[in-house]
């Protein structure tokens, strides 16, 4: 899943899957399915993010999209804490 910081004022993510912390899931519950995967949702409704919040997004970047997100290149520290998450075992 590629991580995105948001660049304008306000984007709107229709559909997809997400990658979110607690915060930012608990704020929008009505708009989100969680899925097994931890800190992963699916947009249900048409979900707003704001300038400056990090989301993990797995799904079609259109046009408008391209200019309202900023792709944030991984930091190997949080690959390896996905990692931790993902496979529910410790990384050495």
């Amino acid at each position: 899943m590629k991580r995105y910081e948001v660049i304008a004022p306000f984007v709107l993510i229709y559909a997809g899957a997400l990658q979110l912390t607690d915060e930012q899931a608990l704020s929008r519950k009505g708009f989100l399915t969680r899925t097994k995967k931890k800190g992963v949702y699916l947009v249900d409704v048409p979900t707003g993010f704001k300038r400056g919040e990090l989301i993990g997004f797995d799904g079609e970047i259109d046009r408008s999209l391209m200019l309202d997100l900023a792709e944030k290149k991984p930091d190997p520290r949080e690959e390896i804490d996905e990692k931790k998450t993902s496979e529910g075992n410790d990384v050495a």
